[in-house]
């Protein structure tokens, strides 16, 4: 990121040593690494960050790292201690390089525990799936209930402290020359980070595919930092992960810490020479190598299928802003979904003939009642009459669930006793909410008595005691049955569970993903999306009573 306002050396210099530094002040690399972030950078300042819980920190050393936690995560420590060694082989072995002293790795149990963090001054909104920050080479996570992610989040922070300590060694020591104020482009510095994270998933080829096809794709070149993006970075983690593939299968993995090393004698961290030294080739050059790379592999494949316009309408549009986990309407007029509003997440209802916006029920209550809409899961649940919605929400650090009558205007919230709630989903009879809940590292699906809520009383049912992350809750119209998405050896999975007998049927395979569940009105059969043949298509599977 380029500085908004000219300062002088000096000045930063003293910001940095009384532990503030401004964010305009400081380049993309130095900034702390907000992962997976829902904007290229989260609001610094403008609210003091309020901290609700004090935590009795433990320290768990491993050969590399001190793991930081307390007690409620225990279980998690050994998991996050092998997977962080194993990160730090694969890292060191590809960039020949070894970390001198010891790594921090702070872990929260949930993200609202990780929200409360002093490390940054940054708002840690639900977008955010981590940070490594690069004066103490400290990084910072939550546990999503996730095996995947966490996996996913580790790899990719210790990138960045690997990125840290080759490129700036020990930054404070070169203070007076300036160089801490010049970083790589952002699209080699998160791209790194996420090829190494190895994360290039079906949904990140379809960005990339999309952007290919529609002639969007944003010239590396112009991607220094990932403002011109707006609210398209994930294009831009993706544009760079694909960029770094490329570059190593084409001139090989060694490269890249080859580049890193170039960057490090570089003052100015110019990835150009950089590139020009290591490649042979510049920076447009190579640009321009990898378009056509990707234009090679997309084109054919696009051409034996169908634009989406073909055989569907499209609602909205990117102009209005974005969409998020639509819900149909019991009468299918309506549907129910979570937008942006002034940066933060609100709840739109929309036509389901033409897109029109109806009303936007619960604006009003952003700040005064909830802080931060949950978007995991489901994220919006109708009553079986249509005349209420029910969502998560996190209010002063907790979990709240809120059912907001459409008629009355009636405003419940129930406290729920976890650290992180997803995917709400209606019963037939409208007597009980299904949801997703985690509790101390691990994530089950539980449900609700509303009847007994009627009489002041909160009644929760274990239904799942596993330690796979469920989502995609649907209830079967006609049975006592849930089908989810449930994480297993890596992979999302369609299950059923019967709430009488208990018993469990997995219904798809390993190897590929299978997400968002929704039964037929007869209670037969699912529909579901699947990426088994590399796309997101839509498929039907008969489930019969077996």
């Amino acid at each position: 990121m380029k500085p908004r306002y000219t300062i002088g050396i000096p000045f930063v210099i003293l910001m940095i040593l009384v532990g503030f530094t401004p964010l305009w002040a400081t380049p993309p690399l130095l900034q702390n690494h907000l992962s997976w972030a829902t904007s290229s950078y989260s609001q610094f300042f403008g609210k003091n960050k309020v901290t609700e819980k004090r935590f009795e920190w433990m320290l768990h050393k491993t050969d590399h790292f001190d793991i930081y936690y307390y007690p409620a995560e225990a279980a998690l420590v050994p998991e996050v201690g092998r997977i962080i060694e194993e990160a730090y082989q694969r890292l060191s072995d590809a960039l020949d390089h070894e970390i001198e002293g010891r790594t921090p790795i702070i872990l929260y149990k949930s993200h609202n525990d990780f929200r409360q963090t002093n490390v940054t001054l940054a708002d840690l909104t639900e977008g955010v799936g981590g940070f490594a920050e690069i004066f103490k080479h400290r990084v910072v996570i939550p546990f999503t209930g996730s095996r995947r992610e966490l996996r996913e989040v580790l790899f990719h922070e210790l990138t960045h402290i690997f990125q840290y300590d080759i490129i700036y060694h020990k930054p404070l020591a070169h203070i007076y020359t300036g160089e801490f104020l010049y970083s790589p482009p952002l699209w080699f510095i998160e791209g790194m980070a996420e090829y190494f994270a190895q994360d290039m998933d079906s949904v990140g080829e379809m960005v990339l595919r999309s952007a290919v096809v529609t002639d969007e794709l944003v010239p590396l070149t112009k991607l220094q930092d990932f403002s011109a993006l707006g609210s398209q970075v994930y294009l831009g983690y993706k544009e760079g992960q694909s960029a770094l593939m490329f570059l190593a299968r084409k001139y090989g993995e060694d490269k890249i810490g080859s580049i890193l090393q170039e960057l490090r004698h570089s003052l100015r961290k110019n990835l150009d020479e950089a590139m020009k030294n290591v490649l042979g080739v510049s920076m447009r050059e190579f640009d321009k190598q990898w378009r056509r790379d990707l234009r090679r592999r997309y084109y054919p494949v696009v051409s034996k299928r169908d634009m989406p316009d073909v055989f569907s309408k499209q609602l909205t549009h990117a102009e209005e802003g974005s969409y998020y986990k639509f819900a149909w309407s019991p009468s299918g007029d309506l549907l129910a979904c979570i937008t942006t509003e002034g940066g933060h997440y609100d709840i739109s209802l929309i036509t389901s003939t033409d897109g029109r916006e109806v009303m936007r029920p619960i604006i009003h209550l952003y700040r005064s009642q909830y802080e931060e809409i949950q978007i995991r899961g489901n994220g919006i649940a109708w009553s079986p009459d249509g005349d209420k919605l029910a969502f998560f929400a996190r209010k002063e650090g907790g979990e709240v669930l809120f059912i907001y009558n459409l008629i009355t205007k009636d405003l419940r919230k129930i406290s729920m006793p976890f650290d992180s709630c997803w995917s709400p989903e209606w019963s037939p009879e409208g007597g009980r909410i299904a949801f997703v809940g985690l509790k101390d590292g691990q994530s089950d699906i539980y449900l609700l008595s509303l009847r007994r809520l009627q009489v002041g009383k909160v009644s929760i049912s274990r239904v799942t005691r596993d330690i796979y992350d469920e989502g995609g809750i649907t209830w079967n119209p006609r049975d006592e049955k849930l089908a989810y998405s449930s994480e297993r050896g890596g992979w999302r999975q369609i299950v059923v569970r019967d709430l009488i007998s208990g018993e469990e049927r997995v219904l798809t395979g390993w190897g590929f993903n299978s997400i968002s569940p929704r039964w037929t009105p007869d209670g037969k059969g699912l529909l579901f999306v699947s990426d088994m043949t590399g796309f997101n298509d839509i498929y039907r599977m008969e489930v019969g009573k077996g």
